[in-house]
């Protein structure tokens, strides 16, 4: 993108709105409760502060090879990427197992943020359906029109959670500073061995590549390959930063906010300090927000070209049908408490995530990029393997 004064930005408009998309995609109500960090990583204690950069080193390198080949061939939904990464005979195969995945995925995704943004505001003494009803209208907004739009917003809510989670990072570690130094000092750990942790980071890189589905139709957007290798490390850096700053106020109140449900809220409350509390639920309900509209904005990017084209009618009154019909079963799911499902839940969607996401990202993507790269062709033809 060119400035005014002749110059690129070092990260672009579209990169940074790529990177705050993912973000956003994972920091959901798991991520700002801290639950997901307690059960993946602090409960193994001083190797919580090692953990998560394996985990999102593993996820920078499968997003890098998924930014460049929706870049090199203009790929923009995840069906068309399961059609042309996997050979064609079987591909039909793989489309429907990654749509059931991203759409089991992104309904336990809207099911949770109208949850916990409902509870939120019980919280404050508001009514529970009125939170949900604000939170499905933000959503639904920021879905129906479009990629720029989607990116534009994630990029202003992203700068709202980095500045509120660092504020919230360095008063809670300040706070237990004696107790975070004890803790990788005498390099406590009552979960499990190093194989342990490292397979529980595993399973969370699984749980976090889902995130593929949100971006599928912006990565095309992407101008070179050093654009999509800037929004790979980028994106992975600022995901493993804000985790970990957010972390280190668990690891700091270790181990006793390890069983708390909301683990983040315990240790914060632990400060005594009674703006935290305000600031937290600022940073849950962007949280929430950015979750909600990543994760219907791909079943939406999916779906709306396939409907709007069967029924002849505008891809955007099918994107709000699509997004509103989300929030209706997503605000019933959340009716019966879900939330509580969930570990379970993105448990098994991890296990379907590492065959259909990170493997495929790893092993087939690098040599049908140079493939294209040698050929010149758009899309590579393996109709006949």
């Amino acid at each position: 993108m060119q400035e005014n004064s002749g110059k690129k930005r070092f990260i672009s408009a579209t990169s940074f709105g790529i990177m705050a998309t993912w973000f956003g995609m994972h920091c959901g109500s798991g991520f700002a409760t801290g639950t997901q960090y307690t059960i993946y990583y602090s409960k193994y204690g001083w190797l919580a502060m090692v953990m998560p950069f394996i985990t999102w080193a593993i996820l920078g390198g499968a997003f890098y090879f998924i930014f460049e080949y929706e870049r090199v061939t203009q790929i923009n939904t995840y069906k068309d990427y399961a059609q042309n990464v996997f050979i064609k005979k079987i591909g039909i195969v793989f489309v429907i197992a990654i749509d059931l995945w991203s759409l089991c995925a992104q309904m336990l995704g809207v099911t949770g943020i109208l949850a916990g943004t409902g509870s939120l505001f019980e919280g404050i003494n508001l009514p529970y359906y009125l939170g949900v009803a604000i939170m499905a209208a933000i959503v639904l907004f920021m879905t129906i029109f479009g990629v720029k739009t989607m990116m534009k917003i994630s990029t202003y809510i992203t700068y709202g959670l980095v500045v509120v989670i660092v504020i919230l990072g360095v008063i809670g570690v300040i706070q237990n500073w004696s107790n975070f130094c004890w803790v990788l000092g005498t390099r406590q750990n009552d979960g499990g061995t190093f194989f342990d942790a490292l397979k529980s980071a595993c399973t969370y890189s699984g749980v976090q590549i889902g995130a593929m589905f949100a971006v599928a139709s912006m990565a095309p957007q992407l101008e070179s390959r050093a654009e999509s290798a800037k929004t790979a490390v980028g994106g992975a850096l600022l995901n493993v930063l804000m985790l970990q700053i957010l972390g280190m106020v668990i690891v700091a109140n270790y181990p006793s906010v390890n069983a708390e449900a909301l683990p983040v809220l315990a240790a914060l409350n632990n400060t005594g300090i009674s703006v935290l509390a305000w600031l937290y639920r600022i940073m849950l309900f962007l949280a929430l927000l950015s979750t909600g509209a990543g994760c219907a904005f791909a079943i939406v990017a999916r779906w709306k070209g396939v409907i709007a084209e069967k029924l002849h009618c505008s891809e955007t009154v099918v994107a709000a049908v699509i997004a509103i019909v989300m929030m209706l079963i997503g605000t019933f799911g959340s009716k019966f408490g879900l939330v509580a499902v969930f570990n379970q839940g993105y448990g098994f969607l991890s296990k379907m995530a590492w065959p259909l996401g990170i493997l495929p990202a790893f092993l087939i993507l690098p040599w049908r990029i140079h493939f294209l790269r040698t050929t010149g062709k758009d899309t590579p033809d393996f109709s006949q393997k």
